[in-house]
């Protein structure tokens, strides 16, 4: 896994709980294992039964008392108490946090957190030969990073759902323009859609999903056909992971209720003041809370200015500033108004 890469760590991979039980049997016992991050839901033998065998001494006594730290996708009252009574040292709910990770990590491994550039836990152990075990593939980005998300938006979560939300209504849409445009070999459509798919997962901290479109980006710019057609699989693949995180954080079907609020037409002037102020912060690249900008979905009688203010609301969310500015422009003349 790249994070626990990334502290220093040596990290090894379990498919299963079996396969686990075997590598720790299996290591040497001058360089075994420090640390287990135990996946609760694991095929063939899940962590609970994995971690009750652990600490049994079926895989030897040297490996009883290693640190245990549950993954669990539940986040239900009572499931932290479950994984204690299993006999699992600590607790983590997915999707990770990378703070929380690393913080976790330091302090099982009695390793001290420095403080990275960005102002969180980063303990590097390079000075020491730390091995953990764990049921994350060695090469895999942090799937979610919810924490730095929140810090993207002032720690909001009522705006993070909200962007959840907007991203499961816009984003097949964009993955379904990617698979036309791999259809039709077009590299710059693939180029356009992996940028716009790069920059949504960046601003929703989906590490994994940003990375691999921009690897697909990056291919499609210099028109490496071999290796675009391995990758627009491995971002639909990455697409379906980012949008299983989210669903354990964010309802998508409750959210959408909370929109459906009776919105009525603005008056010119209402219109002209939420076009002026959405003007100036496209212009200066400032965040957009795409939440205060609800009253636009019904801001004008006119279909066609409507229609306009649609396409700008959907240009907004998807971050497309430039294409947003142009729109924006348009509804401007079509709704006579005068921006200041």
């Amino acid at each position: 896994m790249g994070v626990l890469e990334g502290m220093g760590l040596q990290a090894d991979v379990a498919n299963d709980g079996v396969e686990a039980l075997h590598a720790l049997s299996e290591a040497p016992e001058k360089n075994g294992f420090d640390l287990i991050l135990m996946d609760c839901q694991m095929p063939e033998m899940d962590g609970y039964e994995a971690t009750g065998n652990i600490r049994a001494g079926k895989v030897g006594e040297r490996n009883k008392a290693l640190p245990i730290v549950a993954m669990t996708a539940n986040a239900m009252m009572g499931d932290k108490e479950k994984c204690l009574a299993a006999g699992m040292s600590d607790y983590l709910t997915k999707p990770l946090e990378q703070d929380e990770l690393k913080k976790t990590l330091c302090q099982w491994l009695n390793v001290a957190a420095a403080s990275d550039s960005g102002g969180g836990a980063a303990g590097n152990v390079e000075s020491r030969d730390v091995k953990v075990l764990s049921h994350l593939p060695k090469n895999d980005s942090l799937v979610w990073d919810k924490t730095s998300a929140l810090k993207r938006l002032g720690g909001k979560e009522k705006n993070l759902k909200k962007l959840i939300t907007l991203f499961y209504r816009d984003m097949p849409s964009q993955i379904e323009a990617l698979e036309k445009a791999c259809l039709t070999e077009g590299l710059h459509d693939i180029l356009h859609s992996a940028h716009t798919i790069k920059g949504v997962a960046a601003n929703l901290s989906g590490l994994d999903l940003q990375k691999i479109a921009g690897e697909l980006e990056k291919s499609a710019r210099s028109n490496d056909r071999m290796h675009v057609d391995v990758l627009i699989p491995k971002v639909k693949a990455s697409y379906k992971v980012l949008v299983q995180e989210f669903s354990h954080y964010v309802d998508p079907d409750k959210e959408k209720e909370k929109e459906n609020l009776a919105l009525e037409p603005l008056s010119s002037d209402k219109l002209t003041t939420i076009l002026g102020e959405l003007s100036l912060n496209l212009r200066a690249g400032n965040f957009i809370d795409v939440e205060m900008l609800n009253s636009l979905h019904k801001g004008h009688i006119d279909e066609i200015v409507q229609t306009q203010l649609d396409r700008l609301l959907e240009q907004v969310e998807m971050f497309d500033t430039v294409a947003a500015s142009r729109t924006l422009d348009d509804v401007v003349v079509a709704a006579g108004l005068t921006l200041e």
